[in-house]
């Protein structure tokens, strides 16, 4: 039997396929660019065409940020819209969604429950990564291209399961800022040069991927157009976007002011994590100081456990592989096999 497991991003939709013999182990991961607050439209033809790849599959288990996307007017809106899409696509399999409880749901009960159903993959991360690493207490760290998520975990669940991302926003737990899509404005002020201080633009010129790639802490992806000026997030365009956000052309900065922007717009986002994380463990003293890392930015995350912990003993850090690929997929691996263990269960 093959399960196949889905995070409906706002920008992305992330996949794992994993076969009910060998376990947690995903068989392949995949990620589709899909940009909710403009292609909402087209996400049953999207879902559709990934089915018609995957050949073979008799699940589904599906965990969600999108509901989020302003092209809903309510994240009940959003989870409605979805869990019909999902159903529409892939009604030929059985369809589960994860919850913030821990559970796996059908559609109906997905839809009433929307509140547990929005904004679920954070647990499923930490249930999963913790469940694999035979961990009961410590905490998860996944850095995407858009959030952070700061989970404590003890015995081998969150803390604190059933939140919204309100509530992650208000304690610590959620840093919405990431390493790909996070405007450069929303992070500094002004860019210290050589010879003074310049204000940024208050404008969508260039994200923080255009920072990490300027820096060399992100490889250049010349097929991603998902960018602030729809150019690829090639070197070239990447200097040209920050640049701009100076109000300036390519020829008017050198390479060192242009390397400014990026290495203090990195620095603001590392600091915001740093803070972040700083307190949520503060706010959970008892817990083992183990952290286990998700999602594309775990270097980033590295880093700031460093900063944290400086002139201490290091903690206990696990990675995952190739964190470009299988560290994104981890949320769709997660329900995947959540599915498998309930299976065995029954």
């Amino acid at each position: 039997m093959n399960i196949a497991g889905i995070d409906i991003g706002g920008a992305n939709l992330k996949f794992a396929l994993v076969n009910a013999h060998s376990g947690s182990d995903a068989e392949a991961t995949g990620e589709v660019p899909f940009p909710f607050w403009t292609d909402h439209h087209r996400l049953v033809f999207e879902l559709t065409r990934l089915w018609e790849s995957w050949g073979s599959v008799e699940v589904v288990a599906i965990t969600m940020t999108a509901e989020l996307a302003d092209c809903f007017e309510s994240k009940r809106h959003g989870v409605h819209f979805i869990v019909d899409a999902v159903s529409q696509a892939f009604s030929q399999a059985d369809c589960r969604f994860y919850t913030t409880t821990g559970e796996l749901v059908d559609a109906k009960t997905a839809k009433q429950n929307w509140a547990l159903t929005a904004a679920s993959n954070w647990h499923a991360s930490a249930w999963h990564l913790f469940k694999q690493h035979n961990l009961d207490d410590g905490f998860l760290i996944d850095i995407g291209s858009t959030t952070c998520d700061l989970i404590p975990v003890q015995s081998g669940l969150p803390v604190v399961p059933g939140q919204t991302d309100f509530d992650r926003l208000q304690n610590g737990q959620l840093v919405y800022a990431g390493i790909g899509r996070t405007a450069v404005c929303s992070l500094i002020d002004f860019v210290q040069l050589a010879d003074g201080k310049v204000a940024v633009a208050r404008e969508l010129f260039a994200t923080v991927a255009d920072a990490m790639v300027w820096t060399d802490r992100l490889a250049a992806q010349p097929d991603n157009r998902n960018t602030a000026d729809g150019r690829p997030l090639a070197r070239s365009a990447c200097r040209s976007r920050l640049c701009r956000m100076l109000c300036a052309d390519d020829v008017d900065l050198t390479d060192a002011q242009v390397a400014a922007i990026a290495e203090q717009t990195y620095a603001a986002l590392e600091n915001q994590i740093v803070a972040s994380l700083r307190s949520v463990v503060e706010q959970h003293p008892t817990l083992a100081r183990t952290f286990c890392l998700a999602g594309s930015g775990q270097s980033l995350a590295r880093g700031a456990i460093e900063r944290v912990f400086a002139n201490q003993t290091q903690p206990t850090v696990i990675g995952t592989s190739a964190p470009n690929k299988i560290g994104q997929a981890i949320p769709a691996i997660a329900v995947a096999t959540k599915w498998l263990v309930e299976e065995k269960k029954q």
